[in-house]
């Protein structure tokens, strides 16, 4: 007779970690348990530069991401939980506004040239 091959597949550490977040996220996420979520969605804002592909000199989107996890993390820090998103998205705009990469855009578009161009001329990433 034949054996049955298992249709389970291996174990994975990366999907068993995966499960296992998404298990406590549903979990925190009963009712009654908003303010578990919003810290959750801001653990995940502060850990967001963990997927930056560049080192955030000569990336604007990677810049970003940067800027925008390290304003979370002071957020988390200071306990300001509360209508974090909205906050947060105000919060990051300021340091994003004044970075090289967004005056650089604002000045080319000004100046009515192309500013993926200028990024190229310098050797940088959008």
């Amino acid at each position: 007779m034949r054996r049955r091959k298992s249709r389970r597949k291996k174990e994975n550490p990366m999907t068993t970690g995966r499960w296992l977040r998404t298990r406590w996220t549903r979990r925190e996420s009963w009712p009654g348990k908003q303010e578990s979520l919003t810290r959750i969605s801001c653990n995940g804002m502060a850990r967001s530069d963990e997927l930056v592909d560049h080192d955030g000199e000569t990336c604007g989107q990677c810049h970003n991401m940067i800027l925008g996890a390290q304003v979370a993390r002071d957020m988390i820090e200071a306990g300001e939980y509360e209508d974090m998103v909205s906050r947060w998205a105000a919060e990051a705009r300021r340091p994003w506004e004044n970075c090289k990469f967004f005056k650089l855009w604002q000045a080319e578009q000004k100046a009515g040239r192309d500013p993926p161009q200028a990024f190229r001329d310098r050797g940088w990433e959008l």
